[in-house]
Formats: C-alpha cells, sequence, structure tokens
C-alpha cells in the first residue's frame, strides 16, 4: 500500500525506521502531556529524537562528501549547496510561511505577538532562528522547532567547507574531535555562568558535537564489519546505560555541572551505538526492526511531519476545544501522531519529489579542483 503511495524503500532503510521512530518521539514530546506515566516520559524526554535526528545527518551528509571527494579528488561545494537547498528549503520556506500567516491571524489581540513577527521576521529566513530565540525568546510556538532547522544550516555550510580545505583524513578527524571538545567546553563554560535552558539546547555551538560524532562514524564506516550476537548484545546494553545516563542523571542535572555539560555527549555516543547496531546488527536482531518496509517508508516523511507537526497540533487542539469534544490525552496524543503524516505526504509528492529532479542539475564548481582526498 505505502509503495503504491510514492513511499520506496530507500538504500538504508534501517535510516529511515530510526527517522521514523525519532519523529514520533518529537511530536509526543511537543505535546506537553502529562497526565500519566507514559504520556509524561515523553513530555520529559522526548527531546532525544532531535539528537538522533543530528547525529544521523552528520553521518549520512559526511558519507556523500567522502565518497564525492575520494571519485574526485575534490567538494563541488556549490552543487553540495545547491542540492541542500533544492532538499530542505521549498518545504521550509512553505511551513515557514504557514507559521507567519497562522500566528498573524490568531493574534489580533496580542499586539506585542505581532510587533515580535514584524520585527524578527527576518532572523528565520536567514537561520538564525535558534539564536533569536535564546536573545529576543520565541515569537510564537509555531516558530519553536525551526531552531533544530537552523543548526543544521549553519552545519551545512561550514562542515563542507572544512572538509574542502583540510587534505588530509587526519586532518579532518582531528578537526572533528577537536570541535567535539569545544562544543563541551561552551556548554561547561555557559554552566559555570549560571546560563542554562535555551542557551544550552539551541545554540550552535553547543549543540554541533552531535552532529560531529555521525560525522566521525562516516569515516570509520567502511572499517566496521557485522556483529556478531555477543557484541551486539554488549553494544544494545551500552547504548540503553548512555541513553539512560544521558537523559536520567545527567541533564539538567542540579548537583553537577559536568554531568549537566556532557548531557549530549553521552546521547550522541550512544546514537553512533544506535546506528552502529541498525548498520552492521544481526538480521535477526534490532536490525530486523529496523529494517520494517512499513516504518522504514514512514520515515521518509519524517522532515515534513518535523515541519508541519506544531501547525496540526495547534489545529486540532483548537478543533477539539472549539467543538467541546473533551477528548483524552491519550487519545489526542494518538491523533497528534498520525494526523501530521498527511499534509507531510503531500509535500513529499509535489515538492520533495518535484525539486527531487532538479538537484542533479547542480551549478559547476568554482573553486580548484584538486584539494587531497579523504
Amino acid at each position: 500500500m505505502l509503495a503504491k503511495l510514492k513511499l520506496p524503500l530507500r538504500q538504508i532503510p534501517e535510516l529511515d525506521t530510526i527517522r521514523f521512530l525519532s519523529i514520533l518521539l518529537v511530536v509526543l514530546h511537543h505535546q506537553f502531556f502529562q497526565s500519566n506515566s507514559f504520556l509524561k516520559w515523553f513530555n520529559d524526554h522526548g527531546w532525544v529524537g532531535v539528537d538522533i535526528f543530528f547525529c544521523m545527518s552528520g553521518f549520512l551528509i559526511t558519507s556523500i562528501l567522502i565518497k564525492e571527494k575520494t571519485r574526485t579528488g575534490t567538494i563541488d561545494l556549490p552543487s553540495f549547496w545547491f542540492r541542500r537547498m533544492l532538499r530542505l528549503w521549498p518545504s521550509w520556506l512553505l511551513t515557514l510561511g504557514l507559521s507567519f500567516a497562522l500566528v498573524w491571524a490568531i493574534s489580533s489581540n496580542n499586539p506585542l505577538v505581532r510587533e515580535n513577527l514584524q520585527t524578527l521576521w527576518w532572523h528565520y529566513f536567514l537561520h538564525f532562528g535558534n539564536y533569536s530565540y535564546i536573545i529576543y525568546g520565541k515569537i510564537h510556538t509555531l516558530f519553536s522547532h525551526f531552531w533544530s532547522l537552523a543548526v543544521e544550516e549553519h552545519f551545512y555550510l561550514f562542515w563542507p567547507l572544512l572538509m574542502y580545505f583540510l587534505r588530509a583524513r587526519r586532518a579532518v578527524l582531528i578537526a572533528v574531535f577537536m570541535l567535539i571538545l569545544g562544543s563541551w567546553l561552551f556548554r561547561l563554560w555557559h554552566l559555570s555562568r549560571g546560563e542554562t535552558g535555551h542557551v544550552l539546547s539551541f545554540s550552535t555551538h553547543t549543540r554541533i558535537d552531535e552532529l560531529l560524532m555521525g560525522c566521525a562514524l562516516a569515516f570509520y564506516a567502511e572499517r566496521l564489519r557485522d556483529l556478531r550476537p555477543l557484541e551486539e548484545a554488549v553494544m544494545s546494553l551500552g547504548m540503553v546505560v548512555l541513553f539512560w545516563v544521558g537523559l536520567v542523571i545527567c541533564k539538567d542535572n542540579p548537583t553537577s555541572i559536568f554531568l549537566s555539560s556532557i548531557t549530549y555527549t553521552v546521547i550522541g555516543i550512544g546514537t553512533v551505538l544506535l546506528l552502529v547496531i541498525a548498520l552492521k546488527g544481526s538480521p535477526f536482531g534490532l536490525r530486523w526492526f529496523f529494517r520494517n518496509p512499513i516504518l522504514s517508508r514512514l520515515g521518509i516523511l519524517s522532515y515534513g511531519v518535523y515541519l508541519i507537526h506544531l501547525h496540526t497540533n495547534t489545529i486540532v487542539f483548537s478543533a477539539v476545544e472549539k467543538l467541546g469534544l473533551g477528548l483524552g490525552e491519550g487519545l489526542l496524543a494518538v491523533i497528534n501522531l498520525i494526523v501530521p503524516f498527511f499534509p507531510a505526504y503531500l509535500m513529499y509528492v509535489f515538492i520533495d519529489e518535484r525539486f527531487a529532479k532538479f538537484r542533479h542539475r547542480s551549478p559547476k564548481a568554482a573553486l580548484p579542483t584538486k584539494v587531497g582526498t579523504v
């Protein structure tokens, strides 16, 4: 059925399943339900879906860049940025415009929101939304999730440049580990100054390490062999422990700024183990689950769901309140999980697929062609 809906199985279906699971975490997190322990867990910890996205994005993008640099001896920077723009910007601009329209419509009695909308709109168009959120506060809930896309865009800008200019694999890896260290030190510095919350969560310089851990994995991916059952079991246990430590022990630890500062580091390492298990695990273990064709196909819609889910949440909540339906939080959670997949599918068919046809028509690189290989 999903195949008939133009949702194909892609080259690495395991990663699409992880995308699907990650977006479910994020959608449940953004509903802020606490009626029972199950929903409260997602309210408290569902943000980890973004961390998984970050690490996986670093892995995938770096894998693409390594292949290009190995094949051609260089990285065609204009072509890379052109392809990224065609992949991300059309749907992003649509949902960003929808955010402006909806917020303007529902804020007729709130002059402060409209003033912020008129003053800060350009921050979001220039992918400065994460730092704008930190400095000026959010315009409205419908803009709050654009911070993570800003972090991704900053990564897409500087990381290919770094790989372009650094000739040797060792130099790139040294830079990766120095940047990971720097991101952790920034978090430690902010915490030592008593700065918490959005400064730590939304800043590119404090969140880039999870993307870079995915980058590091990409350099070692070809050397990884299939895991033996015992190795996979140990690695799976380690992954669970790391996620638990990051989410429960480290996050916002009231007694130790060191533990708080390594939250994203620990979760990033846990995500690296998750990716290794998904790619090299036994076909009869967790990898069997990650290769589920239904979940993999639904994972293709994760970007659209991420962009649109706050809009659909707002519409669902408003409709339920206006109609006086009195639905419980559990049922509302299920509805809000399902609804964003419909507009996400429409965006995939009518926007993503159509622009994908133009990605191969990338502009010629205007930079020198021989910079070494990775």
